[in-house]
């Protein structure tokens, strides 16, 4: 828990934040703050998970130290290391080292001539040459903590 963190207090309540965070994106596929503000809250879960609860971290998988745990996590979870590049990348200026390709607004497959109704515009990720949504990347991480939060007991 930090003293800098407001009402965010525990981890659960991180979780809370990324759910909430993750709400307001799909309201806006659109938007790179709002993108951005999600995987920040994804990629730092694991930490508040670790330093609130790192003795039934410990007991139920077997990893002494952090960085045992985030390599279970990395392997769990396999966007992992993408997230952590999102949100290295929204902080530092310049490439660095990273799995992805590329970033942006993509738009959907339909004509302009044809209908927009359908032509669905969002933020995608390339990785590897294979595209993925924000949503989906998302989505993913959601679900993979919900499950490590209700395996450990903690939701």
């Amino acid at each position: 828990m930090s003293d800098a963190s407001f009402e965010i207090k525990s981890s659960a309540a991180f979780f809370g934040a990324l759910e909430e965070a993750v709400q307001d994106f799909r309201g806006d596929r659109t938007s790179s703050r709002k993108a951005v503000a999600a995987f920040l809250f994804a990629y730092h879960l694991r930490e508040w998970i670790w330093e609130e609860h790192h003795a039934t971290v410990t007991a139920h998988m077997g990893c002494a130290v952090e960085s045992d745990f985030n390599a279970i996590v990395n392997k769990a979870h396999p966007s992992f290391p993408v997230i952590r590049d999102i949100c290295n990348g929204s902080k530092h200026f310049g490439k660095g080292s990273s799995e992805i390709d590329s970033s942006g607004l993509t738009g959907g497959a339909f004509s302009p001539d044809f209908s927009s109704d359908f032509d669905i515009v969002e933020l995608t990720v390339t990785i590897n040459g294979t595209q993925v949504t924000a949503e989906q990347l998302l989505t993913d991480v959601i679900s993979y903590y919900r499950g490590l939060l209700q395996s450990l007991g903690l939701i």
